[in-house]
């Protein structure tokens, strides 16, 4: 279990939500991830839209982590 990663990722497509679970976002968008735990998808907050939920994990790109600067 990770607690709280603090990871910002930035999407390298755009993505459309197939579940009321998923998150949609656009090539470019930045997300903090809440919890990598997960292989395949990562629950994030969308930093524009403020949804909450689950992203397909490659299709993202980690920009940062706060725990490294």
């Amino acid at each position: 279990h990770n607690p709280r990663a603090n990871k910002i990722v930035v999407a390298l497509y755009n993505y459309t939500a197939r579940e009321s679970t998923d998150v949609s976002f656009v090539k470019g968008d930045q997300m903090e991830v809440l919890d990598d735990s997960e292989p395949d998808w990562w629950r994030v907050l969308h930093l524009r839209t403020l949804q909450e939920g689950l992203i397909p994990w490659n299709f993202v790109a980690v920009e940062r982590s706060v725990e490294s600067e």
